[in-house]
């Protein structure tokens, strides 16, 4: 599956592996890596329903060679396209290291906290040096303003 996303990007092919992979080694250590990999190829595909049901389902089984902070936050960032705000801060609360650069500069997480605790001024600093980080300097410089009120 893995092969099929990095060299031809198809990813249905890489589905149909990795859902051949899930249902063939149930005790592999590999399991929750193919399924982190599967969820990826639906959130790719903007398939929210299925990447969601498939990152539910992994968190559930707490595998082995899996990131959980990487699937909350995926999870966050899918549940806030889709508007479900309460989901998606749900989600990011569930994070462990929130430190890492993975956390740290990404904007969705750090929008969500300006929603979940919107008169904390740092919520507001984070997300503005998020968007510096991600080369969005107008946005980083609307959410300094209301830092700075």
């Amino acid at each position: 599956g893995y092969i099929h996303i990095t060299f031809t990007g198809d990813l249905k092919k890489a589905e149909e592996a990795f859902n051949r992979f899930i249902d063939k080694y149930q005790e592999s250590k590999y399991l929750g890596l193919v399924y982190q990999l599967r969820g990826d190829s639906y959130r790719k595909r903007n398939d929210y329903g299925k990447a969601l049901e498939n990152n539910l389902r992994l968190l559930q089984k707490k595998t082995e060679n899996v990131d959980f902070d990487y699937i909350y936050l995926t999870n966050a960032e899918m549940y806030y396209r889709q508007g479900k705000n309460t989901e998606a801060i749900k989600s990011i609360e569930n994070i462990k290291n929130r430190k890492s650069n993975m956390v740290k500069y990404n904007i969705i997480y750090n929008r969500l906290m300006t929603l979940k605790e919107p008169r904390k001024k740092e919520n507001w600093k984070n997300l503005a040096e998020a968007y510096l980080k991600n080369g969005f300097p107008e946005e980083a410089r609307a959410a300094l303003r209301k830092f700075n009120r």
